[in-house]
């Protein structure tokens, strides 16, 4: 057992992970991937192979993820299935801040105090709370 996987078991007791160091293709693949949730595949160059893991996975419900390094440079791919949504486009994490006014004039317009930044976006959701209204 490798080093890393210890480690890696070490940041969540409670996920099982298994590592798999025989050679892929002596493996029913069907059966074999069904009864996880997640299939991480690294090092791997068979695109044929790749792509039937990922059918697999996708029919079964199991997300997949793919990753490989080629010296400075490295990629992921990941197949979370249909239903999968993130809503999160940048990995920042959510500021609060105070909203002067709300226009929906020609389109809508959102104004914060102290004329900061806000780095709202079009298709945006932004969520009110702590709501006060005085109206003119």
């Amino acid at each position: 057992m490798s080093a890393s996987i210890e480690k890696l078991r070490e940041l969540n007791p409670y996920v099982k992970i298994e590592c798999l160091e025989e050679d892929i293709s002596t493996l029913k693949l069907d059966e074999f991937l069904k009864p996880f949730k997640c299939v991480i595949i690294t090092e791997l160059d068979n695109r044929e192979t790749l792509i039937r893991i990922n059918s697999i996975c996708r029919q079964n419900s199991v997300q997949f993820i793919f990753t490989n390094v080629y010296g400075l440079f490295g990629f992921s791919f990941t197949d979370f299935g249909e239903s999968f949504e993130t809503l999160d486009t940048d990995g920042e994490e959510y500021r609060d801040m105070f909203i002067s006014s709300i226009s929906n004039d020609l389109e809508a317009c959102v104004e914060v105090l102290d004329q900061h930044a806000h780095n709202l976006e079009v298709l945006f959701f932004i969520k009110l709370r702590d709501l006060s209204f005085i109206i003119f």
